[in-house]
């Protein structure tokens, strides 16, 4: 009786120590540089598909991942830029792609809308109404590359 209640305080404990290994920050604004352009891709809170993460790649790069509720902050070069969704890393399954231009020292933002069926799509958002749904988002340390 002993072991196995041995056991299930190590596993308990083993639980509680993984769970916390992901650091999560509120929403802070970066300030855009003059030499670069910054985009906010945000994925709201939302029930549906809610624990699947999608990778987000620029021009054809891997540059993280967005879970629910979660932003990446990310410095690009100006000009077109493809951003694309996918399912998986390693497999072409594009959810969404969206080419935009971007100007140096100009901030936008790029809402990952959740849809049924794994219906993801890319949204260029105006910066007010940004502003307000990415506030209440987290960043989470480790979500770049």
């Amino acid at each position: 009786m002993f072991k196995k209640l041995s056991m299930l305080a190590v596993l308990l404990a083993s639980v509680f120590i993984f769970s916390g290994c992901m650091a999560t920050k509120a929403y802070q604004e970066i300030k855009p540089s003059t030499d670069k352009a910054l985009i906010y891709v945000y994925r709201p809170e939302s029930a549906i598909y809610r624990g699947t993460p999608y990778y987000v790649f620029i021009n054809g790069k891997k540059i993280g991942t967005i879970i629910n509720n979660a932003y990446l902050p990310l410095k690009v070069e100006p000009g077109k830029t493809t951003i694309a969704l996918r399912e998986y890393d390693l497999l072409e399954k594009v959810v969404d792609k969206k080419s935009f231009d971007l100007n140096n020292g100009k901030t936008y933002y790029i809402r990952v809308n959740s849809g049924l069926f794994g219906a993801f799509t890319l949204e260029k958002i105006d910066s007010s109404t940004a502003q307000q749904e990415i506030k209440v988002t987290q960043f989470y340390e480790g979500s770049l590359k």
